[in-house]
């Protein structure tokens, strides 16, 4: 029997860690090749979202201006801010009391609107909880979209310029059957859409959005549901379907992780979104959502990170997805949480 070498075997080993080293640095964006262009200005062809989960009149006047103007300084075109509040308001007993609470919420409302117009940037009504497709209450998502459109009827110079929903119920604590859940929040989209298209058809609201978050993952067959009269498929096909019955509909793929490149990477986990409404020549566009809010799963979140990698990270996801069609820009989760990034 031939005599092992061991000095063949080391070079083997060491060969071996080095490359899962490298491949590791790479895969995580440890070793980027940041260049000065990729840290300077986004793309400002395409959508530049951010999320600000805090209500108008949650925010003092000089802190709007401040989050305004980084927006603008940070090339965003779009601020998704939640008017979750207006349902506890639309609760409320009706009275005076009432009409005060709602005619300052408008007020607040109206002046955040108006200070983004002016710096460039489009507003959408965000709404987000875990429950709110749920049968009996999926009425609210529905309620709010009454609101929008009365609001902007009464406030045609500081329109909401559409709405997004942000309902995980996916992440609902106890959740037993999700199908169920699944089937319910695809029923609550498809009201909305048909709602929505209904809006649209006048001349002053042809241009009003309607979007969704949705997870990387929804595109696994792990997620398939059937649908009454349609096949079973993972749930973001079906999405895309209700989605594409209107114009000016997209969706956010929550591909959250801190690295761009790799089989891992954000690229890679929204590819496929992407791929598929290009060569489905779909209504339904594409943003690719990242995160910046501290969490304890380090890979997901560019919290710590310094604001130059995560700028250059941005751009690389524009530039390899800039040929598709069905690629619309990004979404930053989000505005405060990015404004603190150094």
């Amino acid at each position: 029997m031939e005599k092992e070498n061991p000095l063949l075997t080391y070079i083997i080993l060491s060969a071996c860690i080095l490359f899962l080293i490298f491949w590791y640095m790479i895969d995580t964006d440890i070793i980027p090749n940041i260049t000065t262009a990729e840290t300077k200005q986004l793309n400002k062809t395409k959508v530049i979202g951010t999320w600000l989960w805090k209500n108008p009149d949650e925010i003092s006047k000089a802190g709007t201006l401040k989050l305004l103007d980084f927006a603008a300084e940070n090339d965003i075109n779009t601020v998704y801010v939640s008017i979750d509040k207006y349902i506890y308001l639309h609760e409320l007993k009706e009275g005076d009391e009432k009409d005060k609470k709602l005619e300052s919420f408008n007020s607040s409302v109206g002046y955040f609107i108006r200070e983004s117009n002016k710096r460039g940037i489009k507003v959408e009504a965000l709404i987000g909880n875990n429950r709110w497709s749920e049968e009996n209450l999926s009425y609210i998502p529905q309620v709010v979209l009454e609101y929008i459109k009365d609001y902007n009827n009464l406030n045609p110079e500081a329109k909401f310029a559409g709405l997004q929903l942000d309902i995980e119920f996916y992440n609902k604590e106890g959740l037993k059957d999700p199908v169920k859940e699944g089937m319910e929040f695809l029923t609550l989209l498809k009201n909305l859409t048909d709602k929505i298209k209904e809006l649209k058809s006048a001349k002053e609201n042809k241009d009003f959005r309607f979007g969704t978050t949705v997870p990387f993952w929804f595109d696994e067959k792990s997620q398939s549901i059937p649908i009454e009269g349609g096949s079973a498929k993972p749930i973001l096909y079906h999405i895309f379907d209700i989605l594409n019955e209107t114009e000016d509909s997209y969706i956010v793929i929550m591909a959250y992780r801190n690295f761009t490149s790799g089989w891992n990477g954000s690229i890679s986990i929204s590819e496929k979104e992407v791929d598929y409404s290009s060569k489905e020549n779909l209504k339904v566009k594409v943003i690719v959502g990242q995160e910046t809010a501290e969490n304890e799963v380090k890979k997901i979140t560019y919290f710590g990170k310094s604001k130059s990698s995560f700028l250059a990270s941005l751009n690389r996801i524009i530039k390899h997805f800039e040929g598709y069609s069905g690629f619309e820009g990004i979404a930053i989760h989000h505005l405060e949480s990015f404004s603190k990034m150094r």
